[in-house]
């Protein structure tokens, strides 16, 4: 988390086609292993929420090659990375990132994040405790405005602090043994 995970794209070939306001709400979740990262209950929440009325879409796609699922993020309004992460960030996360999708990602670590982090290091996913994934959903199903504004944090955030550029300058910082006292972690000082 202190050096970032750079990610580019050529995204030329993709269709992007602008949104129509209203409709359903599209998420999608993209699972590398279903069964580790709580894929179940996110779709038995989705269920739940659909069972109430609730006008929303789940999309779930494993095994598919990276232009699918790039293809799928664009197409969709909310991403779910997964249930039990010990980063807010990892590779999906930050793919919906780039191109400006509000990323929900759960895990016990998020109560914890503050004492090991910088704010500025943060990236700016929905990074919850797993319990309160259903609630989460719903702030983003229900506001389209923080959707898209929290969407444009997480692409702000990638295209800067995580940037090819910034993250080979962290990694040279580390190559000349320049490293910033504050990325050192004693396992001592580790309550998570």
């Amino acid at each position: 988390m202190k050096v970032g995970i750079p990610y580019s794209f050529e995204h030329s070939r993709l269709k992007i086609s602008p949104r129509p306001p209203g409709g359903v709400v599209r998420i999608l979740h993209s699972p590398s292993n279903p069964e580790a990262k709580g894929s179940n209950i996110i779709i038995d929440t989705i269920n739940k929420l659909r069972a109430e009325g609730v006008n929303v879409s789940l999309k779930c796609i494993t095994n598919q090659p990276n232009d699918v699922v790039i293809q799928n993020i664009i197409e969709s309004d909310i991403i779910i990375d997964q249930l039990y992460s010990d980063t807010p960030m990892a590779g999906f996360a930050t793919e919906a990132a780039f191109f400006g999708k509000p990323v929900i990602v759960c895990g016990y670590y998020s109560q914890y994040i503050k004492s090991s982090l910088l704010p500025e290091e943060i990236p700016p996913t929905i990074f919850v405790s797993p319990e309160l994934l259903e609630e989460n959903i719903m702030k983003l199903v229900s506001d389209e405005a923080l959707r898209i504004s929290i969407g444009q944090n997480l692409k702000k955030f990638v295209e800067s602090r995580w940037s090819l550029v910034q993250v080979a300058k962290r990694f040279q910082k580390i190559i000349n043994n320049e490293v910033p006292e504050h990325w050192w972690v004693s396992p001592k000082t580790i309550t998570y």
